[in-house]
């Protein structure tokens, strides 16, 4: 049975839809299943309305190859993006923080 359910809780939105239409100042801006919004927001405000964002500028060159200040990656040929400046949005989930055996680094200051 077809119900619309309006609420201001994404957790709700969440649990109980399978598509839902994420407004902006009374304005319809992306209309998906949940999967769909958290995973390819159309812009910052569905990213961030949808939980914790960090974004990255960064540059896609030739031959898909990206650029950031974290490194680069090549970016698989079927992705299609165009040559330029774009923002990466990473959730935190995607973040994982390893410990370099052999990194590098400068004492910048000490506490004692």
């Amino acid at each position: 049975m077809p119900a619309i359910f309006v609420t201001h809780s994404k957790e709700e939105a969440f649990a109980f839809a399978d598509k839902i239409a994420v407004m902006d100042q009374g304005k319809i801006v992306q209309i998906g299943t949940p999967t769909q919004l958290y995973h390819n927001p159309i812009n910052h405000f569905v990213a961030d309305f949808l939980g914790s964002t960090n974004y990255l500028n960064c540059e896609i060159q030739a031959e898909q190859v990206l650029k950031s200040p974290i490194g680069t990656y090549h970016l698989f040929p079927e992705m299609g993006y165009a040559t330029g400046r774009y923002q990466w949005l990473l959730r935190p989930e995607q973040i994982l923080l390893k410990l370099d055996q052999f990194g590098q680094g400068t004492v910048m200051d000490k506490l004692f």
